[in-house]
């Protein structure tokens, strides 16, 4: 006899889970909405100018903007500064990786390894 599926339970693991989406606060990454939320006041106890205070909503905006299509993107970007394909000499190969086989045979067609 079967069970019926409001007697089944499918176990989650929450760490699985929590790690295919980031938490974004305010739809924005958590250093980014820090920045945003303690990056003016700080430039205005600095400068004694209230015009900082400004800053907020262009801020907001440029964090929802980053992942507005891919909650990812900021890793991806991370990752891509962190190691160093950012800074990389692409002038050799014009951003091509070298080849890893050696060049076709013009004889037989096919290659000898």
């Amino acid at each position: 006899m079967s069970a019926r599926p409001e007697d089944e339970k499918i176990r989650q693991d929450r760490i699985a889970l929590a790690n295919t989406r980031p938490v974004l606060p305010f739809g924005m990454p958590w250093p980014w909405m820090i920045l945003t939320v303690f990056g003016p006041p700080i430039l205005l106890i600095f400068t004694f100018k209230p015009g900082w205070l400004l800053l907020w909503l262009p801020l907001a905006l440029i964090g929802r903007a980053a992942v507005a299509h891919d909650h990812n993107r900021p890793r991806i970007y991370w990752l891509w500064l962190v190691s160093g394909a950012a800074l990389a000499d692409r002038s050799t190969l014009h951003g091509d990786s070298p080849p890893a086989l050696p060049p076709r045979d013009t004889w037989f067609g096919n290659y000898h390894g």
